[in-house]
């Protein structure tokens, strides 16, 4: 805005200069640079937001439904070779599986074979849905310990954990999959 004001200065002392009829053209010109101002100040108060007090506003909690602590006594992890030479691979355990997931979407998870699945949960595609990035440690083959993704669901009082892993090449079978369905405790 200062810099528009030294233009139109400029502008007119120019004018002053060039014209006889200077004046006439100073003040349409001041008129016009007016109005523009008016405008323009009036279309920035229009959009300004209505003053709240903080803490007015509800903050999103889009982590409420699934905060506290959850378990399963019959979660199943597996682990399936896609080729025969891996078959030592091979791992299904069926077995309890307790954590918690906190007000900001992060969880851990342990089973009682010991793995460790923790991560962060993000809002996906409603409000019983999320998607999570997970790591998990622990496990008693070295080949579970890695990154996955996954889902978690809520259905009633039923929170249902779900990652897999999916394979590298097209049309082949997931290599490895975990699933709880918990119940709050």
């Amino acid at each position: 805005m200062k810099h528009l004001k030294k233009r139109v200065s400029i502008a007119v002392c120019v004018m002053v200069l060039i014209t006889p009829s200077a004046h006439a053209q100073f003040e349409m010109i001041r008129d016009a640079s007016k109005a523009f101002s008016d405008f323009v100040r009036e279309a920035i108060e229009s959009t300004k937001l209505p003053q709240t007090k903080p803490g007015t506003q509800p903050r999103p909690q889009p982590f409420k439904p699934i905060i506290g602590n959850w378990y399963d006594n019959h979660a199943v992890i597996t682990s399936v070779a896609q080729d025969s030479e891996y078959e030592q691979y091979n791992y299904s355990w069926t077995g309890q599986i307790v954590g918690r997931v906190n007000e900001i979407g992060e969880y851990i998870f342990r089973a009682d074979n010991g793995c460790q699945i923790t991560g962060v949960s993000s809002p996906y595609a409603s409000s019983t849905m999320w998607s999570i990035f997970t790591q998990t440690k622990n496990c008693p083959f070295e080949h579970l310990n890695h990154r996955m993704t996954g889902r978690i669901y809520k259905e009633g009082n039923v929170l249902i954990l779900q990652l897999k892993d999916p394979p590298m090449a097209m049309g082949r079978n997931l290599a490895y999959t975990m699933q709880a369905v918990m119940q709050s405790y």
